[in-house]
């Protein structure tokens, strides 16, 4: 037992030297993984070349059924706009533009990205429905580099919803928004101020052809004689109704929802008022002759 601790005691400070140097070499092989340069590159991996690609609406032609937009293309390096904005490699650009002309731009390496002009189809929606009317526009976009592989490049897509008449709301498909391929809705709606103004022109119609109507009936039962100024006035109405209904922002043609709702009855009822009021004159001033 004695010859037994001392060879414990013997060897006892070698076993913690040894556990001491295993240690720092587990630590020193360590810091020679995490400092390699594939280790860094995993860790902090370099961003993709990508592309910004800005979205602005130029014009929304219900009657025709399109969205017209001007594209901008902005080549990012590390997430930064490059100083020269040139693409270092040939592109393609495809997009689902009504014009087939403008569906596939081609950028060549070296040589400035000018802006595009493409139109989009509206589509899930009809002007008839004024000022209520709603559409649906689908945006596709997908730039591939001009090679063998056709690898895709990442796409940061930019847009802005705001255009006079018009609100315009931007959302991802379903599948979410791919960094690769761009594919949105676009959903496309009357501003609120042109749908305020519209219904205000409608409710202005339909109190002016009630007066009228009101009016025509007070002479209709006082048997007054009515005044040329009156009929005048309900004449003057008659005509300017066309031009009050013309007058509102985007309006289509005649036949929309709001004409249903309001104009076709102010021209009735003033018609109605302006031929009661017609005959009391008539009937009336041949009377008053001696």
């Amino acid at each position: 037992m004695p010859i037994l601790n001392l060879l414990t005691l013997r060897f006892e400070p070698w076993r913690l030297s040894c556990r001491r140097w295993l240690g720092w070499g587990m630590l020193l092989a360590l810091l020679l993984v995490i400092s390699s340069p594939d280790a860094l590159a995993q860790t902090n991996p370099e961003p993709r070349e990508r592309m910004q690609v800005s979205f602005s609406v130029l014009g929304v032609d219900p009657l025709r059924g399109e969205l017209e937009a001007r594209l901008e293309f902005d080549p990012l390096h590390k997430g930064r706009l490059q100083q020269d904005g040139l693409p270092n490699q040939d592109l393609i650009l495809y997009v689902n533009s009504v014009d087939k002309q403008g569906s596939e731009i081609r950028f060549l390496a070296g040589r400035s990205m000018d802006a595009i002009a493409a139109r989009f189809n509206l589509f899930a929606g009809h002007p008839n429905y004024y000022p209520f009317d709603r559409y649906l526009a689908e945006i596709s976009l997908d730039l591939t580099m001009s090679n063998p592989s056709k690898q895709e490049v990442p796409i940061d897509f930019i847009y802005g919803g705001q255009f006079p008449g018009f609100e315009l709301e931007f959302e991802p498909e379903t599948g979410g928004d791919d960094s690769i391929g761009i594919d949105y809705e676009v959903r496309i709606r009357r501003s609120l101020p042109v749908l305020m103004f519209a219904c205000f022109i409608m409710l202005m119609m339909w109190f002016v052809s009630v007066l009228a109507i009101l009016i025509a009936l007070m002479y209709w039962r006082t048997g007054r004689i009515p005044e040329p100024t009156t009929l005048g006035l309900m004449a003057t109405l008659l005509f300017a109704f066309p031009a009050i209904r013309n007058a509102q922002p985007g309006v289509p043609p005649v036949g929309t929802l709001g004409d249903f709702l309001s104009f076709f009855w102010a021209e009735s009822l003033v018609i109605i008022a302006l031929a009661i009021t017609w005959v009391c004159f008539l009937r009336r001033f041949s009377k008053s002759k001696p």
